[in-house]
């Protein structure tokens, strides 16, 4: 493994232990934070998804201790600062994927980052969720539909008459009806 800053990854609160590079990934080892109230009581490597890099698929080796509570005698893992064990990726990649898998295919998102097109639609079907939890669709009683002049084109409008809001700005106008 080769020698990296320690910033390389924009992840403050990781060692960069070491870096290996093929044609289309690049595997990253990094060492975790260490929790206050325990002592080490062992290790494992942990494989963590992150965004690629320079068009390579990332893949963080995180050394993921177990520590013994000197209170209980519990052992525990703790949580990773930045991760999202469930998927076991960083946040900031599965913060992308619930934004791209709304606009792209999920054969596409899988792709580029080099997870499971299940995966990317268990992402999307939970933020989908959060979404329609707390918005609300309605559906106007009067539909105001007109034309806008914008920037050299048509374009269609369209409006609620009786709240006086904007629904929406298409790109285009079909000026045949």
């Amino acid at each position: 493994m080769n020698s990296l800053p320690d910033n390389i990854l924009h992840l403050p609160e990781y060692q960069v232990l070491g870096c290996k590079s093929t044609d289309d990934k690049m595997h990253f080892q990094v060492d975790a934070p260490d929790p206050i109230s325990c002592e080490e009581c062992g290790k494992r490597d942990v494989p963590y998804r992150d965004l690629p890099i320079h068009g390579k698929r990332v893949t963080l080796w995180v050394v993921r201790r177990r520590y013994t509570c000197r209170a209980c005698k519990t052992t525990f893992r703790p949580q990773l600062p930045e991760m999202v064990d469930g998927f076991r990726m960083t946040l900031r990649l599965h913060e992308y994927m619930e934004k791209e898998s709304f606009t792209h295919p999920y054969t596409f998102v899988a792709t580029q980052t080099g997870l499971d097109e299940k995966t990317v639609g268990d992402i999307f079907n939970a933020h989908a969720e959060f979404l329609g939890r707390w918005h609300r669709f309605e559906t106007p009683r009067i539909l105001g539909i007109d034309e806008l002049y914008l920037n050299k084109r048509y374009r269609c409008i369209l409006t609620n008459i009786e709240e006086r809001t904007l629904l929406d700005l298409l790109a285009t106008a079909d000026r045949t009806w």
